[in-house]
């Protein structure tokens, strides 16, 4: 009966993990039910920023789930009844396909990827990076509307199947290819 917001990504903190738990923290006062899961993997690269770590949520004890190394994902998300990313940058985040398609509604930061992956006041909510308190209320909207809820995550699961099919994907980008092909380059 716990309400559930997760988080899926690689353990470093430019991936929003201090942000997430920080939202955490500060809704468990009007969610006492409230279950955090963060699901990832530990990466080291020249660019993964500072480790996170479990330890260092202060949360109460038995209200974070820690998973690494999963290949059981939409198992996950179907356990959660939102699905957090406040990434403080990103490419095209995998991570809110994935929950879109599992009719998850979104809550992520207002950058690049995340804007075109999730329709603010669509499909879920984008926040400015590093904003903690906008990014609580912003969950909080969706853990005290369970209608919201789910007539944002049914409009992800549609903007999924309609954007991010990966069979339509690479349609398009056979598509683009050909089109440049069949142009002629000036002096060929």
């Amino acid at each position: 009966d716990a309400l559930v917001i997760g988080m899926c990504g690689r353990f470093v903190a430019e991936k929003g993990f201090p942000e997430f738990l920080a939202a955490g923290r500060e809704l468990l006062r009007k969610y006492p039910s409230l279950h955090l899961l963060a699901i990832g993997h530990r990466l080291t690269s020249e660019r993964a920023g500072d480790a996170w770590t479990p330890e260092r949520s202060g949360l109460p004890e038995g209200k974070l789930t820690v998973l690494q190394d999963r290949d059981d994902l939409p198992e996950l998300y179907h356990c959660m009844d939102v699905n957090v990313l406040p990434s403080h940058r990103e490419g095209f985040p995998r991570v809110l396909m994935e929950g879109a398609a599992c009719g998850l509604p979104q809550v992520a930061t207002l950058i690049r990827g995340c804007r075109q992956t999730v329709a603010a006041g669509e499909t879920g909510f984008l926040v400015p990076v590093n904003d903690v308190p906008l990014l609580a209320e912003a969950i909080g909207k969706l853990l005290s509307n369970a209608a919201l809820c789910m007539c944002l995550g049914r409009a992800a699961r549609e903007k999924a199947e309609r954007e991010f099919d990966q069979q339509r994907v690479f349609e398009k980008v056979a598509a683009c290819y050909r089109t440049l092909i069949s142009r002629k380059l000036p002096g060929h």
